[in-house]
């Protein structure tokens, strides 16, 4: 609280030569010092009221996120797939924002997640994409009507021949491909299963050459709406290539972690140094009716569409710009990303830079999901009022998140309307 300022004012006495007697500021001076002093302990007092309802505020988020998101971690949840061992839940509001640390790093453990912990999120990562699509769009670099084989190198365009899929329809998932390559468990053609295949990272070193064997085989189905990591990882390289970048984390860093202020997102599981390590918290991956210990999950030349590992803390910031509670340089091109393209996937529903939006009678709702393995991760926000959560598990296949956050969201809203 600020605390309240008294203004303290002097008033000087001259003294002039000959007999004239001193003399003392008039009294109307005395009154404008007093109104002054007055304005000023009004101006504190509501600062400091404003700054109590903020306070408040807060604490009424803090409040929802404990008890609805909150039961959801427990350390010892290994033998329930309703809860996870550890989360993470980040709010952001016009009156704060709120980071809170659920459950343990580990299992048993007695270490919360903190804002610098880190998890791997999955298929937000193609909203980070997306992000960078947009940017080369808004600075006409690139036009959403593109088509991918303009933009990709020649070795995979030429598989592609003549198809007319464009960048819209790769970032919004209505190109038509496989939802993933046919061969990722099948790299050398032989029909058979490759021994080695990890099932926690069964796209796990999956190179261009691979992809290119798949193009080959590829058919691009005309479709309104075809999830596929393969498209929005095609997207990926043809960003990567178009910056000379080698690897997505370079991408990832060049186009949104520096513009936004990211100090702990990662593009690729890879590039995760050991000193960050130690921040990773433990993935869980389901079994049957337990948990198993897991761990981040590689794609190979895919890690566009779901390989990013990233903080609380930078999922802060994120959502900050996404809301528009925050603007920054790059602003036009994340009010480019939430223009639906396309029609609508059913009524209500739409789809922009791979994010979907509802349409509902308060307000549109912006959301994505993200599952790999042994993570999962919710992101959700408005623009009205501008509140938004993102929900981070160390749980593969935990879905419950998804319902939780869209309920959390709903009583934020309500909070901050």
């Amino acid at each position: 609280m600020f605390p309240l300022r008294t203004a303290f004012t002097a008033l000087g006495v001259v003294l002039f030569c000959g007999c004239m007697p001193p003399t003392t500021a008039p009294a109307d001076s005395a009154m404008n010092v007093d109104a002054q002093s007055e304005a000023t302990v009004d101006a504190s007092a509501e600062a400091s009221a404003a700054d109590a309802a903020s306070a408040a505020s807060v604490a009424a988020t803090e409040a929802v996120l404990d008890r609805v998101v909150g039961p959801l971690f427990d350390a010892n949840a290994l033998m329930d797939l309703n809860r996870c061992v550890g989360g993470m839940a980040v709010a952001v509001t016009p009156a704060g924002d709120v980071l809170r640390g659920y459950g343990a790093t580990q299992a048993g453990g007695t270490q919360r997640p903190t804002e610098t912990s880190l998890f791997q999120v999955g298929s937000i990562s193609k909203v980070l994409t997306g992000l960078a699509l947009a940017r080369l769009v808004v600075d006409g670099t690139w036009a959403e009507t593109d088509r991918v084989t303009a933009r990709l190198s020649p070795e995979l365009a030429r598989p592609l021949g003549a198809a007319s899929v464009t960048l819209a329809e790769l970032v919004s998932h209505r190109a038509g491909f496989n939802t993933m390559p046919f061969n990722t468990a099948d790299r050398d053609g032989n029909g058979m299963r490759d021994p080695g295949i990890d099932p926690l990272a069964p796209v796990d070193g999956y190179t261009r050459t691979h992809l290119v064997a798949a193009l080959a085989m590829e058919m691009p189905m005309s479709a309104p709406y075809r999830y596929s990591n393969l498209g929005i990882g095609l997207l990926g390289l043809a960003i990567q290539d178009h910056l000379r970048a080698d690897s997505n984390h370079a991408v990832l860093r060049r186009m949104v972690g520096e513009p936004l202020g990211f100090t702990s997102t990662y593009g690729e599981a890879r590039a995760v140094d050991p000193a960050a390590a130690m921040r990773v918290v433990q993935g869980y991956a389901s079994a049957g009716r337990a948990r198993v210990v897991g761990k981040l999950a590689g794609i190979g030349v895919l890690a566009s569409a779901g390989e990013v590992v990233t903080s609380g803390g930078d999922m802060r910031r994120f959502l900050r710009v996404l809301t528009g509670l925050d603007t920054t340089p790059i602003s036009p091109a994340i009010d480019r990303m939430l223009v639906p393209l396309g029609a609508a996937l059913r009524p209500g529903y739409e789809i922009g830079y791979a994010l979907e939006m509802q349409n509902r009678p308060d307000g549109i709702v912006y959301s994505k999901g993200g599952d790999v393995p042994s993570y999962l991760t919710f992101l959700t926000f408005r623009r009205t009022p501008r509140v938004g959560l993102i929900i981070m598990s160390a749980c593969g296949d935990f879905d419950p998140i998804v319902t939780v956050g869209a309920r959390a969201l709903d009583e934020l809203t309500a909070l901050h309307r």
